[in-house]
């Protein structure tokens, strides 16, 4: 669980009352992530909400490839 009074630090929760905060970190888990490792990829389903609180993320977006107009 995470605690309620942390999650209301953030802007997106900043305006939810106690009770819906208090909902949502129950449902929430801290997680400690290291260099190299995954949190998801292009066209996962989305099924979780991820809060980077310190260190830096790296988000690659691919882009289809056009055809050369000639």
């Amino acid at each position: 669980m995470i605690s309620p009074e942390w999650l209301r630090r953030f802007s997106l929760f900043a305006g939810l009352d106690l009770a819906v905060l208090k909902e949502i970190a129950m449902a929430g888990e801290q997680i400690a992530i290291h260099e190299g490792d995954r949190l998801f990829s292009e066209h996962d389903q989305a099924d979780a909400l991820y809060l980077i609180v310190s260190g830096n993320i790296e988000l690659i977006i691919s882009r289809p490839q056009r055809a050369a107009v000639t």
